[in-house]
């Protein structure tokens, strides 16, 4: 059964239509954004060159980061995507990312990690992005620090302030290029302090282009990170003059949800065309389908979510059906255009039939599905 909808939630349907008054009121978030964006690009072009036995991981390969705070959420999220058409790839997604979570409804994409594992954030970042991921890397506190070892350089962006007991502030690390053992490292990953959220990713790219660093000075951190195999090797690839490219998301504020950022299916896809464009998982705009609780299970939504999102549709809501008595599941194409999609949905699902609303089509989402009492949730 889908969880009851969140604060997040109410507010995010709204934010469809706010998003660009909302952005307005943000001109300096949005302009340091899109600052950084550039003065990453630039850094990335004067990463050392590429080492000797870069291992070879076929046509393309994606590996996803999560790395989990003391408090159960995804402090750092980060895709990497290796492809033999260009150099390695290295997103930074903001951890604060307001989205759907497949199964669970609109809430940051932080929480994916505390609903369920990197699997729920993987097919997050996946419904978000349109994007393949291969593989995923989930760290935890001391992870990071085991595997730097020796101290490093770091050029840290911005200095970390803190606030004491006493209610003064206090600086943890300074800004600039500094010598961090792996604990500091991961301070910057875990630690927002007195930041703004921009300025708080910020360092975490900061942390990230060290760890880099040292991987591809010493690759047998690599293994340290990952242990041996495909992860490994996806890491030492990575390091390897990465271009470091945030995903294209909008400051934003709510007032019961606080601060954070969103992003618009059009501008999701528009990005992995022009920057990671091997892992698309679509070959035109992404079909918009919502998936409604028709058998009252735990869940019942999960596994279909997966399912279409690999298959190159975005879910864009989850809920409760009006009631737990559907039998057998129901596919609805919102208008007679929407009709092919339906039909390749029932294909996948294995659905026998296909409804055609054509008296009130909804100008929201392409499809809808009720899921009923044939497909199996996995509950229990």
């Amino acid at each position: 059964m889908a969880r009851n909808r969140s604060p997040v939630a109410s507010v995010l349907w709204t934010l469809l239509f706010l998003v660009a008054l909302v952005g307005a009121a943000f001109p300096w978030l949005t302009d340091r954004w899109d600052e950084w964006s550039t003065t990453l690009q630039d850094q990335a072009a004067t990463i050392a060159p590429v080492v000797p036995g870069v291992p070879e991981l076929g046509e393309s390969a994606s590996l996803l980061i999560v790395v989990q705070d003391a408090d159960g959420r995804a402090a750092s999220i980060v895709l990497g995507s290796v492809s033999e058409a260009g150099k390695p790839v290295f997103v930074i997604i903001p951890n604060s990312i307001f989205t759907l979570l497949p199964g669970f409804g609109e809430f940051r994409i932080s929480e994916t990690m505390r609903f369920e594992d990197e699997q729920l954030t993987r097919v997050t970042v996946e419904n978000l992005l349109g994007a393949r991921i291969d593989n995923v890397l989930a760290l935890r506190i001391g992870d990071v620090a085991r595997a730097v070892g020796t101290p490093i350089e770091v050029d840290v962006s911005s200095a970390l302030t803190v606030r004491d007991e006493n209610n003064q502030t206090r600086v943890v690390i300074d800004a600039g290029p500094q010598i961090l053992d792996g604990t500091q490292i991961e301070t910057l990953l875990f630690t927002r302090g007195e930041s703004d959220l921009l300025t708080w990713t910020q360092r975490q790219s900061s942390a990230w282009a060290a760890i880099l660093g040292d991987i591809r000075l010493r690759p047998g951190a690599a293994e340290s990170l990952a242990g041996q195999g495909i992860k490994a090797e996806a890491l030492i690839a990575l390091a390897q003059q990465p271009r470091v490219v945030l995903v294209p998301a909008m400051p934003v504020a709510t007032g019961s949800a606080g601060e954070g950022f969103t992003i618009s299916g059009v501008d999701a896809e528009a990005f992995v065309i022009s920057r990671i464009p091997s892992l698309k998982l679509f070959d035109a705009p992404r079909p918009r389908v919502e998936l409604l609780n028709g058998n009252g299970r735990i869940q019942a939504t999960r596994s279909v979510a997966e399912a279409l999102i690999r298959n190159g549709f975005r879910i864009v809501r989850t809920d409760n059906a009006d009631n737990f008595d559907f039998e057998k599941t129901i596919v609805v194409a919102q208008g007679r255009s929407r009709q092919r999609a339906a039909e390749e949905v029932a294909r996948i699902l294995a659905v026998s039939e296909v409804l055609l609303e054509l008296d009130t089509p909804s100008g929201v989402v392409d499809i809808s599905i009720i899921v009923g009492q044939d497909i199996d949730s996995g509950e229990g």
